[in-house]
């Protein structure tokens, strides 16, 4: 059963995109870190792939 308070809705790319340009940080670097691709973040940025699962984004450093 879905939790909807845990989607993230369909803004998550553009909270993603903010963040990343934010500090300095390119498509590559960031797929990199998560172990994806740079075309593999464009996608999410764009909304174009499903938003990433907190497994993912709970792999990414914190600075």
């Amino acid at each position: 059963m879905r939790d909807e308070r845990m989607e993230s809705g369909p803004d998550v790319g553009a909270r993603i995109r903010y963040f990343r340009e934010r500090r300095g940080m390119s498509r590559e670097v960031l797929g990199g870190l998560v172990g994806r691709s740079g075309r593999w973040v464009k996608a999410v940025e764009r909304g174009r792939s499903g938003s990433p699962s907190f497994r993912c984004c709970s792999a990414s450093p914190k600075r």
